[in-house]
């Protein structure tokens, strides 16, 4: 394998341990936003006006469980600090 394509797989002096921190990171999110929801946002055992407003809470965590885990899915990419980062190394 050309050294100029080694680089760029593995990056330089961190290794590919570096492109893991976003994926890292949003995947420790997502399970820190799953159990803060189960235990704040209990709109299944409320009634009324204060069901709708846990229930639009709960809505709302599960949108940013679904922004952590597109992170955790696709890495950080060209605007990461991760990227940017290992292009000034």
């Amino acid at each position: 394998m050309p050294q100029r394509a080694e680089n760029d797989l593995i990056g330089r002096k961190g290794g590919a341990r570096d492109d893991r921190r976003t994926p890292a990171s949003s995947g420790r999110l997502i399970v820190f936003v799953i159990v803060a929801t189960l235990i704040s946002h209990r709109f299944w055992a409320l009634q009324g006006a204060e069901r709708r407003t846990q229930t639009v809470q709960f809505a709302k965590n599960v949108a940013i469980i679904a922004g952590f885990l597109f992170a955790f899915v696709t890495g950080g990419g060209r605007l990461s600090l991760d990227y940017w980062r290992r292009r000034v190394e």
